[in-house]
């Protein structure tokens, strides 16, 4: 996320919001749903959605942190919201994902 401007330990508050994001960058709300739409296609929710979700795939294969401590540090509010949005985005649970993950790395070398 760093490299898009926006620092991972925003991503890590469950109540960061578009304003908090704006008065960083001293930049106005409409603006910055503006430029998030333009670059990237999203909603600003869906978009902050992407980076946690992003952050958390590579948390997964690169700690043995737990889930709690995956959603914790990606903002997701909640282990159950987390849970919620991987099978989302992914179809399967967070552990059934890294194990497939690791799988397919695995046959790859």
């Amino acid at each position: 996320a760093e490299k898009h401007g926006l620092p991972f330990v925003l991503l890590s508050d469950p109540e960061l919001t578009a304003v908090r994001i704006a008065e960083e960058f001293l930049v106005s709300e409409k603006y910055l749903y503006g430029v998030v739409k333009e670059a990237s296609g999203k909603t600003f929710g869906k978009y902050i959605e992407g980076l946690r979700m992003a952050k958390a795939e590579s948390l997964l294969l690169t700690t043995e942190l737990t889930n709690i401590q995956i959603y914790q540090q990606c903002g997701f509010g909640s282990e159950n919201t987390f849970y919620r949005n991987f099978l989302k985005a992914h179809g399967m649970p967070p552990a059934v994902w890294k194990a497939k993950m690791q799988e397919q790395s695995g046959n790859n070398t």
